[in-house]
């Protein structure tokens, strides 16, 4: 009876993991009733732009063999800053950092800036660039995601400018 028990929870596991996605996948096809895009506020873009930035990565990461080309939204507050930004990397840059963080520390290396951090991740980012393309040109979904994205940024850009 226990390991009943226990097989239906692992069954049911997948399942609501299946449901959450098709529930999110939903939520992000359908346009509320009411809401234009041209009308919403810069806040109500940037919750927008949330939204479609954490599927986009979500359906890229499920594509990744690889774990440290995924990429991962995080908030932070920036050095003199109580306002918290959002920031989305791929986990070798945040390893990459950490590394370079604890070599400066243990007095090891000099602390790189962000700039020659990346400087040294080239290959990296070259191998991140056409995993993302080919997702681009093999998923459909993936692609209009990517879009709607790009459409999103434009609109925020465009009231942020006025």
């Amino acid at each position: 009876m226990m390991r009943v028990k226990a097989m239906l929870k692992i069954a049911f596991f997948p399942v609501a993991l299946l449901s959450l996605a098709l529930a999110n996948f939903t939520a992000l096809a359908a346009e509320p009733a009411g809401v234009v895009l041209e009308d919403m506020s810069r806040s109500q873009l940037r919750a927008e732009i949330e939204k479609y930035e954490s599927e986009f990565y979500r359906v890229f990461n499920a594509s990744v063999d690889d774990e440290k080309y995924e990429i991962h939204c995080a908030r932070y507050k920036p050095t003199n800053s109580n306002i918290s930004a959002r920031a989305c990397e791929p986990n070798f840059i945040v390893d990459a950092r950490n590394e370079n963080v604890i070599s400066f520390q243990l007095g090891i290396a000099p602390q790189l800036t962000p700039a020659d951090l990346r400087k040294g991740l080239g290959a990296e980012f070259e191998a991140l660039t056409k995993m993302l393309n080919a997702e681009l040109a093999e998923n459909d979904y993936f692609r209009a995601l990517n879009a709607d994205l790009s459409m999103l940024r434009q609109m925020l850009a465009e009231k942020e400018a006025k």
